[in-house]
């Protein structure tokens, strides 16, 4: 989704149904001001927008490439070898 798309569908938002309790925190932490508060309220919508596309696209590739299963294995991997290391520094001393 582009940038100005994400302006686009929280302007919507702001005009038709804005989630009150962030609006009204907004205009708070603005002094009131109801412009600045409109303003802090679409910039805070448009992070939480570009975040969540950015966990959706990171949880795409972990599932993609299997990226958990790899990493269990490799963390598997790495006890295995340190457990042999240990065990043949007591052994061979």
């Amino acid at each position: 989704m582009k940038d100005e798309q994400i302006y686009e569908d929280v302007a919507q938002e702001l005009a038709s149904s804005p989630r009150q309790g962030l609006l009204i925190k907004c205009m708070a932490k603005c002094g009131g001001d109801e412009n600045k508060g409109k303003a802090m309220y679409v910039q805070v919508r448009v992070d939480e927008i570009k975040a969540r596309i950015k966990r959706k696209q990171a949880e795409g590739i972990l599932k993609k490439y299997n990226i958990p299963t790899v990493v269990g294995t490799c963390l598997g991997l790495a006890i295995a070898i340190l457990i042999l290391r240990c065990m043949m520094e007591f052994w061979l001393g």
